[in-house]
């Protein structure tokens, strides 16, 4: 079975093209999860395109935080917030990296 880390590397060009870091509400979400520190939601809503800021998003906070074990809590917290917005493509990649698939 695939490690989390496994499954967050195997989904990293679908996050980046389907994740919507610059949507308000979406990045509300994300900074009431303190997913965004420091400067980060600053930075990420400078960003000129919404893949760039996925991917600024993902590599300056979601990758940093995985453990030796493979785990990580702000990865799962993204994964939950995902689960429960109302992009459907969202939620389906996001009940699709739970699974493995």
């Amino acid at each position: 079975m695939s490690t989390l880390k496994d499954r967050y590397q195997q989904s990293y060009g679908d996050l980046i093209t389907k994740l919507q870091v610059k949507d308000p509400i979406f990045s509300a979400r994300l900074y009431s999860a303190g997913l965004f520190p420091g400067n980060t939601r600053a930075e990420v809503q400078s960003k000129a395109t919404s893949a760039e800021a996925a991917m600024h998003f993902l590599d300056n906070v979601i990758n940093r935080g995985w453990s030796n074990d493979n785990s990580n809590t702000q990865f799962e917290q993204l994964l939950t917030i995902m689960a429960n917005c109302d992009d459907a493509v969202v939620k389906t990649l996001a009940a699709d990296i739970k699974k493995g698939v």
